[in-house]
């Protein structure tokens, strides 16, 4: 049994290293063919399109494998299908929106940042999360990362006999595809755009508002920040870029520990709810903690192997973003155990708070400090959500306890 659980937790973990891996296989043919201009239209594209992702993605990925654990075949089939339908809805509106914005910031590349950005966008329409909860972390490798991992070495390739950098988002939006679609198939929710019924799918975004509000503002401060600096200190995005790139990729490799705990938490009730609550808080703090002191000693020499000698990413700034990596695991900890507390509704005000600190600070400091004014300004907006939700996960969990003390 130890052996198997101890195999399940590699595939979770091998699935996101893939992923973050995967775009440092492009950034050197980006910085060596386009140069920093190249990096800051593919930041300002990823910053755009990750936005247009959150939110179009109505809160699935937050609550729906909770709701997969504790589903039946059925149950899932049917989640799977109404949240495809309802986010297609969602993505036909912000997908354009967020090409037409690219494009007025990065308007001599305007082609290749408007595809870009759909290509980014399209990630919104991923079923990973369903597979989570459902706990095939296999299938997340053999349906979704190693596509990904194919097409981008093909796009590749392509840079590297002097394609145009949009080709890139074509790999992007063909990969973000077939990974929906294949995942779908998984759980037979039928066709890659299921029909449920106009009605049907209004009443789905209408019960996804709370949390979809709470994500559109989270992507304020998870998500637009490249954007923020685009606009506050335009001179400052390749670096800025470069280093909120890197950061990404070193939480979405972490990003194996709180997913492969969703399920196992989502299954917990009573005492033993509280139990497991407080053993993956312990989790994510430790892994948190020491992935932030990893990860601000390589950062400075990463980087410069990675962009090509376009950027250099000093100490300090290593070490700032290595902050924001603690704090956000620390954060994702509290984010799943509001969920299991099912006090999602108070993610809103967390994202309303952190975004206002974040935004405001962001272009603010960049203005200012530059680059390492707007990585301060991220770990405010980070750090600002996590004490929120610690405030309201603390009393969740003492009601919870005063609860299951009664029953005693």
């Amino acid at each position: 049994m130890n052996l198997r659980r101890g195999a399940s937790f590699s595939l979770y973990l091998v699935a996101p290293l893939l992923g973050a891996v995967t775009p440092l296989l492009v950034y050197p043919s980006v910085t060596t063919h386009f140069g920093a201009i190249g990096l800051g239209a593919v930041g300002v594209a990823q910053s755009l399109g990750s936005a247009a992702a959150i939110v179009g993605e109505l809160g699935w990925s937050v609550v729906g494998p909770q709701r997969v654990a504790g589903a039946d075949a059925s149950g899932r089939a049917q989640i799977v299908k109404d949240s495809l339908a309802s986010r297609l809805v969602f993505m036909l509106v912000l997908l354009p929106l967020a090409a037409v914005i690219a494009m007025s910031l990065v308007p001599g590349s305007a082609l290749d940042v408007a595809i870009l950005t759909v290509g980014f966008g399209l990630t919104g329409l991923s079923v990973t999360w369903a597979l989570i909860g459902a706990n095939r972390p296999g299938l997340m490798l053999i349906l979704d990362s190693l596509p990904r991992l194919a097409l981008v070495g093909a796009v590749v390739l392509a840079l590297q006999l002097g394609a145009p950098l949009w080709v890139y988002g074509v790999g992007l939006a063909i990969a973000s595809v077939f990974a929906s679609a294949a995942g779908s198939a998984v759980f037979r929710a039928p066709g890659f755009v299921p029909v449920v019924g106009p009605g049907r799918t209004f009443q789905l975004i209408r019960s996804q508002a709370v949390i979809t509000l709470s994500r559109t503002v989270s992507a304020g401060f998870t998500a637009l920040p490249v954007t923020l600096v685009a606009l506050a200190a335009p001179t400052q995005v390749p670096l800025f870029a470069a280093v909120d790139r890197m950061c990404r990729m070193a939480l979405a490799v972490l990003s194996a520990v709180p997913n492969r705990l969703q399920s196992w938490v989502g299954q917990a009730r009573g005492a033993e709810l509280l139990r497991r609550n407080r053993r993956q808080l312990e989790i994510n703090a430790l892994l948190g903690l020491a992935a932030a002191v990893a990860y601000s000693c390589l950062l400075p020499f990463v980087a410069t192997f990675v962009f090509t000698g376009v950027v250099e990413v000093s100490p300090l700034l290593a070490a700032l973003s290595g902050a924001v990596v603690l704090t956000v695991c620390v954060s994702r900890g509290l984010g799943l155990g509001l969920v299991a507390f099912r006090k999602t509704n108070w993610l809103l005000a967390v994202s309303v708070v952190a975004c206002l600190v974040g935004v405001s600070s962001v272009i603010v400091l960049s203005t200012i400090f530059g680059a390492a004014g707007a990585v301060v300004g991220v770990l405010a907006a980070e750090a600002a959500g996590a004490v929120f939700q610690l405030i309201v996960l603390t009393r969740a969990v003492r009601a919870a306890g005063a609860g299951e003390g009664s029953q005693g």
